[in-house]
């Protein structure tokens, strides 16, 4: 019995090796990485490149070097994206994603002299409609892992123009039952982390977030025409914001750091 278990066993390795290979050297890299590339230009409508896209083992789907960017420089750039998927539900046209994770993720957010931002250019326009024949799917993320991402990000309002870099990012974010979405992040440049909850039926959101060594000389830009000056020092800080029926609350604590007000 454990013989013909064992041989059961080496028969599916094999043929998932072969089925494997036939993947992602064949079928992942000459049809679905064309249709990836090109259906992503049609929704962002900028130019998209994509280095890999194969089957792994052990993370599922993997795609690697995925640059979107608007031809002076990326917008949005991951060093890989990776997340395994349920089989039996595309039966019934639904597909179950337990964990998706995204690594190295560089993200340019700019702010123009119109205020506008240069992320709303990549979901204002209506993607062209699937074949009307091509069934479609639900697809449902029950967790999302976000690792070592950078968000940059100019001002172009100000003037100098202002920018400011969050470094080395880690954000989680999953759903919890019965009803409701938890995450949390911290970040090492700025010193930030937090964590909080959304109440899906209730449609409220509470979370706390921390601020270490937050130098408001750094920001001077946006408050110069008040006519406080802050030439040094900083605060640490601990932010408790709630959202419900479009109400924003927040209660901050914060502890002076030697600042020089005048």
């Amino acid at each position: 019995m454990k013989k013909k278990i064992l041989l059961i066993f080496i028969i599916l390795f094999i043929l998932g090796s072969i089925v494997t290979a036939y993947l992602n050297l064949v079928f992942l890299p000459t049809k679905i990485k064309s249709v990836v590339v090109s259906r992503l230009e049609e929704i962002t409508r900028k130019k998209v490149t994509l280095g890999s896209l194969q089957l792994n083992i052990f993370k599922g789907l993997v795609l690697r070097d995925l640059v979107i960017s608007d031809g002076k420089a990326p917008m949005l750039s991951l060093a890989e994206c990776s997340g395994s998927f349920l089989i039996w539900p595309i039966f019934r046209k639904k597909i179950i994603i337990p964990s998706i994770t995204f690594k190295s993720v560089r993200l340019f957010l700019e702010r123009r002299p119109d205020s506008t931002f240069n992320l709303q250019d990549l979901f204002s326009h209506k993607a062209a409609p699937v074949a009307a024949e091509r069934p479609k799917f639900g697809v449902f993320i029950y967790r999302i892992n976000v690792v070592d991402a950078n968000i940059r990000f100019q001002d172009d309002t100000l003037s100098p123009i202002f920018t400011k870099e969050m470094k080395n990012l880690d954000l989680t974010l999953y759903l919890s039952l019965p009803a409701s979405t938890k995450f949390n992040f911290k970040s090492e440049t700025p010193n930030i982390s937090g964590s909080g909850e959304y109440k899906i039926l209730d449609k409220e959101l509470a979370c706390q977030i921390k601020v270490r060594n937050f130098s408001p000389a750094q920001f001077q830009g946006y408050y110069r025409d008040s006519g406080v000056v802050i030439s040094e020092g900083a605060m640490d800080m601990v932010i408790d914001v709630n959202l419900k029926d479009n109400l924003i609350s927040a209660k901050i604590s914060a502890q002076n750091k030697n600042l020089a007000i005048s």
